[in-house]
């Protein structure tokens, strides 16, 4: 084949147009039969490379619809998912590439090798395209800052951001904190900060001396001032924490979840794998326990309804 042929792999997909896209699997594998592509198609995908390649990616993208229009095939699909993606579109981006391992498949460039190029670009995508970071605040008067930025309210308003780390800042007068987060590509990251407050130094102290407890097996005592703290406090994780696990130790599996689920909001990420875990832990047993049909435990420190519903 020449590189004069508009079915050659030079013409077909131009370097660097092709898009990113998930390796097919099965339920996704495309039609084994090749597609032949008519003049009009040929010509669009061309002049659609040629415009990307040029770094007008709106006609580039233009073009490639049009193509599709005539037929859908997995290479425009590719190349419109790519066009795209460079002018920062990354939700239609994705939606292209997906179409693309459904559409019918040309013969040249053959479908695996399309895959395995393609599948360069699904990575470069996920490393590039924003997730929204959603942040609240204790007390709602907070301002944020997020990687050093300028100071903005604190009002659950998403806003974006690259994937990786992130530092999310929060002061309330003279008082200040902070928090790293993880942020993923088309995913949404939400983020509670409470900025220490003279309450918040009262609820450590119960805190505190609830740990003492716990230490000298006093376990009913130690629930009592840890309750104490919850309500103290009732934004601030680590009670909550302390609560799920005597209940889990006591095998009240139901109210260790209701705490678990209620300190995931505050848990810092690297805390989440062993929360699943506890979670996780506490569902089997009671599965078991109602398997065997053995008395499920008591509540032993459910919040009240005042206090629950101070918490939403």
């Amino acid at each position: 084949m020449n590189p004069g042929d508009p079915m050659s792999p030079r013409n077909l997909i131009a370097p660097g147009l092709l898009a990113a896209a998930l390796c097919a699997t099965p339920a996704l594998a495309q039609e084994t039969t090749p597609v032949e592509l008519n003049p009009g198609q040929k010509y669009l995908i061309n002049e659609g490379a040629k415009a990307s390649n040029a770094g007008d990616y709106a006609k580039a993208a233009r073009l490639l619809r049009v193509s599709l229009d005539l037929g859908p095939t997995n290479v425009p699909y590719l190349n419109l998912g790519r066009a795209l993606q460079k002018a920062g579109e990354c939700a239609e981006a994705r939606h292209a590439f997906e179409k693309a391992l459904l559409a019918p498949a040309v013969d040249q460039p053959s479908p695996d090798k399309v895959r395995e190029v393609a599948f360069k670009y699904q990575q470069e995508l996920n490393a590039t395209c924003p997730g929204m970071l959603i942040v609240t605040c204790e007390p709602e008067t907070t301002r944020i800052r997020v990687d050093g930025a300028a100071a903005v309210a604190c009002d659950s308003t998403p806003m974006p951001a690259s994937p990786g780390k992130h530092v999310v800042e929060g002061e309330a007068g003279d008082k200040r904190t902070s928090r790293e987060v993880i942020v993923r590509a088309f995913q949404e990251t939400h983020v509670r900060l409470f900025v220490r407050q003279p309450v918040l130094t009262n609820a450590r102290e119960q805190f505190r001396v609830a740990e003492g407890m716990l230490r000298s097996g006093q376990h009913d005592r130690a629930r009592t001032k840890l309750l104490e703290a919850h309500k103290t406090a009732p934004h601030w994780g680590p009670p909550m924490f302390e609560l799920g696990q005597l209940a889990l130790r006591d095998e009240a599996f139901v109210e260790a979840i209701k705490w678990f689920e209620r300190y995931r909001p505050y848990a810092q990420p690297n805390d989440l794998p062993k929360l699943d875990r506890l979670v996780t832990r506490a569902e089997k047993q009671l599965d078991a326990m109602l398997k065997s049909r053995r008395p499920v435990a008591r509540t032993l420190a459910a919040p009240d309804k005042d206090e629950a519903s101070s918490d939403k």
